[in-house]
């Protein structure tokens, strides 16, 4: 016995410890509100509460539910012993809606309600209070509402529909008759109609509707639903009608409307033609074709030309080939009514572009000058021209004339072209030839003193043979004909003493006898006299004793004062006269024969030292050595001693009495001779030279030692 309640106990014991399922009081779809909570009644709160979407329902530990915002959520309760859920559907007042009414006062609901289906009864009512209530309907179930007596202040009735539900109460329409009055639009003679178009569905009729017409009395019409007609009858001319009330039926009056004033409208046929313009011919106009009535409407062209239209704007193509005005012969309805038919449209062929004058075939101009080509044209409606030199266009050469440059650029081929916006035409062409000015350069050369001036004309068209007119610096014209290119002329003044500028006064072509009198190329030439220089004959010497300290490659050339030292020198060397440097201003230097034999040079490029031949060259132009001295020595004595004998200087060689140093190194015969060294050699001792005298005309030929010091003559190479 004790066994078996031991058993028991224990069995008891072994019960208590094993978890149970949890569960909820509702385990079905569970709706509330927004805002609204529920209970779950869980059978045990040792658990988890959650829901899948927080933003529709939220659950407490105790299992109490908010409603959040409109949707579905599941709310799940977790425990040892197991797991139980519920559906939350958290809804609202919206998502009702009524349609039109199949009758007067029939009305239904046309979708599911989304709200909760807790409750849902419906309410007519009246002035804020509930009158009458039908039970719930199906969601295609009615119910109506029932006329009202008026209340205790004659208030005018308002009828209500109301939705209501858990959620809240929501009032839908407000039922008065309300709407717009409108007429139509006629032929002449056909019938016109009025329409009552109702606007506060889900009203619609039928009405009792009250118009006045213009000019008339008051018109009653029973039982007539929005949108249907009201027939008048034939109606001859336009007439309005005045919406005076509507009633419905159940007695509910309206005469404050939205639209009142109904015309009913009588338009006539009319037409109007435009789209006047011009075209090239064989091209195609577009005219606009625009009629105004009822129906069809019958419009018959002065051509003949039918549309059968509408109101409305038609668009046609015409192809004339000559000037011509298209009208309106006759405009008709459906019902024979002839309506008014203005205007017309002309459409005029444009004359094609056409030259009936050309332009000259050829012309020939001098350089300078200029010729004008034109041409005589017609057409429409603009004439455009562009001319063309040898098949390239002449920017802005636009007009029916054009005159050619002055230049020899000038010469080509040129025609015109003439063009409209119908067509292009060419001219003739004209050959426009150019006979050029001459043209080129006037020179002049670079002379010593003495020397005989040259100018050398040279063109740059043409060989010439040419007129040329020249003016030297303050003087008078110069003129020389038969002047080929190239050709030296020798200036009139023959020796220039001073560089001189010669200016180009014209050049005619002996040939074509065409003349140039500026513009030139080089119009200016200069004859430039080198002032340290004199032509005698064929020779240019220097007109001065050289004076230099470097050979011709820079290398110095040695100064020996010393007597020992010139009279034991090799090799060049140079002193002044008793090496007073104021001789050598008067008179160069003196330099021995060493210097002058140096390879180095001791001319500057373009000139040397004149060898005995030279020299000789030299007196034998001057008249031979018994009169050539007193030709090249300076007149008068402030330098040479008198009496200077026979001394003219008439050759430009300016011979001074600069004497000279012996070879033992002494100096002798300033201002009584001059000496001067010739390139030649004698021999390994003794060179050629010449020398001129105080007392008589000679020049003198000899031959002395190398070691002595001479002045130092060039000539030009």
């Amino acid at each position: 016995m004790k066994l078996t309640k031991l058993l028991i106990l224990l069995l008891l014991l072994s019960l208590k410890g094993i978890a149970q399922n949890p569960t909820f009081g509702n385990t079905g779809t569970i709706n509330i509100c927004i805002n609204g909570s529920y209970y779950l009644n869980p059978s045990t709160t040792d658990g988890t509460f959650s829901t899948t979407s927080p933003t529709i329902a939220i659950v407490n530990s105790s299992g109490y539910i908010t409603g959040v915002s409109e949707g579905s959520t599941t709310v799940s309760l977790v425990t040892s012993g197991g797991t139980v859920t519920a559906t939350i559907t958290v809804g609202s007042s919206s998502g009702l809606s009524i349609t039109d009414p199949l009758a007067q006062t029939s009305y239904k609901f046309n979708n599911n309600p989304q709200g909760p289906v807790g409750g849902l009864n419906n309410y007519v009512g009246y002035n804020g209070y509930n009158y009458s209530s039908q039970a719930r309907p199906t969601n295609t179930g009615f119910f109506r509402t029932s006329k009202q007596s008026g209340d205790a202040s004659g208030c005018p009735y308002e009828y209500y529909i109301f939705r209501c539900t858990t959620c809240g109460t929501v009032p839908e329409y407000a039922i008065r008759p309300q709407g717009t009055f409108v007429g139509n639009n006629i032929q002449p003679g056909s019938n016109g109609q009025l329409t009552f178009i109702s606007s506060n569905s889900p009203v619609g009729g039928p009405f009792t509707i009250v118009y006045l017409p213009s000019g008339g009395t008051n018109v009653t019409v029973a039982g007539k639903s929005s949108g249907q007609a009201i027939p008048l009858g034939t109606i001859t001319n336009s007439k309005s009608y005045n919406l005076i009330s509507v009633t419905d039926e159940i007695s509910k009056a309206t005469t404050d409307f939205s639209g009142t004033i109904a015309t009913v409208s009588v338009i006539p046929p009319s037409a109007v033609l435009s789209g006047s313009t011009s075209i090239c011919s064989g091209t195609t106009a577009n005219l606009s074709l625009t009629t105004t009535g009822i129906g069809s409407i019958t419009v018959t062209l002065n051509n003949g030309t039918v549309f059968n239209t509408v109101s409305g704007t038609t668009t046609f193509s015409v192809t004339p080939t000559t000037n011509t005005t298209y009208s309106i012969a006759s405009v008709t309805d459906s019902h024979g009514n002839s309506g008014a038919a203005t205007s017309s449209a002309t459409v005029t062929i444009y004359a094609p572009a056409s030259i009936t004058v050309q332009q000259m075939s050829s012309a020939t101009i001098i350089e300078g000058a200029t010729t004008t080509l034109s041409v005589t044209a017609t057409g429409q409606p603009i004439l455009n021209y562009q001319w063309y030199k040898d098949g390239s266009a002449i920017s802005g050469a636009n007009s029916y004339s054009y005159t050619t440059t002055n230049t020899t650029s000038a010469a080509g081929t040129y025609y015109v072209t003439v063009s409209t916006t119908c067509n292009v035409v060419s001219s003739t062409t004209s050959t426009v030839s150019v006979t050029a000015r001459p043209q080129g350069s006037l020179t002049g050369s670079a002379i010593s003193k003495r020397g005989t001036g040259q100018l050398t004309y040279t063109s740059s068209n043409g060989g010439g043979p040419f007129t040329i007119v020249y003016q030297p610096a303050e003087s008078s014209n110069v003129t020389v004909t038969n002047v080929t290119s190239g050709s030296t002329i020798s200036v009139t003044s023959g020796t220039p003493s001073v560089t001189t500028t010669y200016t180009l006064v014209s050049v005619t072509d002996q040939t074509t006898t065409v003349s140039r009198t500026s513009g030139f190329t080089g119009g200016t030439a200069t004859i430039t006299v080198d002032q340290n220089s004199v032509t005698i004959g064929r020779q240019i010497w220097t007109d001065k004793n050289l004076d230099v300290t470097r050979y011709r490659n820079g290398d110095v050339i040695d100064q020996i004062t010393n007597t020992t030292d010139w009279a034991n020198a090799t090799t060049g060397a140079w002193c002044y006269y008793n090496n007073d440097p104021a001789n050598g201003a008067i008179y160069g230097k003196l330099y021995n024969w060493y210097a002058v034999n140096d390879p180095r040079g001791l001319a500057p490029a373009g000139w040397h030292v004149p060898s005995d031949p030279e020299w000789t060259t030299l007196s034998t132009y001057l008249g031979g050595n018994a009169v050539a001295g007193g030709k090249m020595k300076t007149t008068g004595i402030t330098r040479w001693t008198t009496p200077n004998t026979s001394a003219t200087n008439e050759s430009g060689f300016t011979g001074l009495p600069g004497g000279y140093r012996n070879l033992f190194g002494s100096f002798y015969n300033v201002r009584i001779s001059g000496y001067w060294w010739s390139a030649t050699v004698n021999d390994s001792t003794y060179a050629w030279f010449r020398y001129l005298y105080y007392d008589d005309g000679y020049l003198y030929r000899s031959l002395n030692n190398k070691k002595n010091g001479f002045s130092v003559r060039l000539v030009k190479d």
